[in-house]
């Protein structure tokens, strides 16, 4: 009597699952070419692409230092003018990070307005209350500065720092730098 055997992953050197895998997704990649979900630009708006990222590169970007080790993922990061939230703040972001202000973190009228450092891109069409959780996170943030831009030079931002959920104030330095710095 012939039983099926089910292979498992460990039936198989992992050389061969890595190009197994490679193989898969090539041939998605294939699949959506073919099936035109992949389509090129054309040579008129591959240009304006390219002229508009020049042109921001003439921007200066937004560094930031001295955050804690819980914190390091986005020490001496150099982020990137992203364009303006609903009250015309300006916000940053680089690698999936983001520096934005929220008027209302929790949408109520009575909080006062904060810059926050986050994992998530503020919903910028939004007026409060910009990850629209309906809370103010335990995300690096400060009280200080104001609509036109996060507070430069040294200022007290609070953040997780240790194991526990609680915040702690520390100093973080925020500085334009010119790019190609």
């Amino acid at each position: 009597h012939y039983k099926a055997a089910r292979a498992s992953s460990e039936d198989f050197p992992s050389s061969w699952l890595g190009r197994h895998a490679m193989l898969r997704a090539s041939l998605a990649w294939a699949a959506a070419v073919t099936t035109g979900a992949f389509e090129p630009l054309s040579w008129e708006e591959a240009s304006e692409k390219a002229e508009a990222t020049l042109a921001r590169m003439d921007l200066p970007l937004l560094h930031v230092s001295g955050l804690c080790q819980r914190q390091l993922f986005a020490n001496n990061l150099l982020f990137q003018d992203q364009g303006t939230t609903a009250d015309g703040s300006p916000y940053y972001g680089v690698a999936g990070y983001y520096i934005y202000r929220d008027p209302s973190c929790d949408g109520k009228k009575h909080t006062a307005p904060r810059w926050i450092l986050s994992e998530t891109a503020p919903k910028s069409h939004r007026h409060s209350d910009l990850d629209d959780d309906g809370e103010c996170s335990k995300e690096a943030h400060t009280l200080a500065g104001d609509a036109h831009g996060p507070p430069m030079g040294t200022h007290k931002w609070q953040m997780q720092c240790s194991d526990s959920d609680e915040v702690s104030g520390h100093e973080i330095t925020l500085r334009m730098v010119p790019q190609g710095e």
